[in-house]
Parts: C-alpha cells; sequence; structure tokens
C-alpha cells in the first residue's frame, strides 16, 4: 500500500477524522500541564511475537505526524520467547498540547486490529525540569497519562 496515493491518504483521512473528533472532549480534560514547557511523550506498544508482521503493516499506515512534533527515535525490543515491544520519544512545545493528544489517541489507535496488542502513551519529564518544578514546589506527584 502506498501512502504517497491521494486516494490512500483520503480513506486514512476520513478513517481518522471521527475519531479525532471524538477524542477532543475526552483528552482536553485529563491533564493540566505546566505552561511554557516542551513536552515529552513515550509511546509503547507490547505485542505477541506471532503478530509482528501485523504491526509493521500498521507502520506503514500510522498518519502523518504534524510538523510541530519530532520523534527522537522508535525502539524495537524482540527476544525469541518473550514479547515484543517498541517505544518511541516524541517532544512538541506544550502551546501544541491538543493538537498533539489527538494525534497520538488516532496514531495508537490505528494499532487496534492486532490481536493481545496492548498501547499506552504518557507525558515524561527531563530531569532539569522535573527538578526545576520540584525547587518551585510545583512538581505534582501524580503522574498523568493521557
Amino acid at each position: 500500500m502506498q501512502l504517497n496515493n491521494p486516494n490512500i491518504r483520503q480513506q486514512i483521512n476520513e478513517f481518522t477524522e471521527p475519531i479525532i473528533k471524538e477524542c477532543v472532549e475526552i483528552n482536553t480534560k485529563e491533564f493540566n500541564p505546566q505552561k511554557g514547557k516542551t513536552m515529552i511523550i513515550i509511546g509503547t506498544i507490547l505485542f505477541p511475537e506471532t503478530a509482528a508482521n501485523e504491526v509493521a503493516k500498521c507502520y506503514q499506515n500510522l498518519p502523518p505526524m504534524p510538523d510541530f512534533i519530532t520523534i527522537d527515535n522508535t525502539y524495537v525490543y524482540n527476544k525469541s520467547g518473550e514479547d515484543c515491544r517498541a517505544f518511541a520519544i516524541f517532544n512538541f512545545e506544550e502551546a501544541h498540547l491538543e493538537e498533539a493528544k489527538i494525534y497520538f489517541k488516532a496514531r495508537y489507535e490505528a494499532f487496534g486490529s492486532v490481536k493481545d496488542l496492548t498501547s499506552k502513551y504518557e507525558e515524561w519529564l527531563n530531569v532539569q525540569d522535573a527538578l526545576t518544578l520540584a525547587d518551585e514546589g510545583a512538581y505534582d506527584l501524580d503522574f498523568k497519562t493521557f
């Protein structure tokens, strides 16, 4: 399947648009980040070895990543006889938080057809930001996921 094909892109957009609209209201109430920070999101999937080909197909059909998000890399762990794991590290400016939530929801729902696959995406802080928040007395020990 070629993602450069306009028909395929249109089908992907038609598929993700209702998901995005539905998720906006749900996701906007769950998370109150500190202002002016770079957001770090780590997305993780866990799946059986036998599903590796299905997962690879899902990666080929992910919604396009918005320009305001950068991905450091995606890392994969696959040891024979164990479940496979993959995680990706994303960065974006907090001003784009609402748009990013929509993207991450759609990205990880794209793996929904893979049997026994689980996924999550979480906000992380770099150590310096965490220390700054702790010094300011603003560190919230209740770790939040989207």
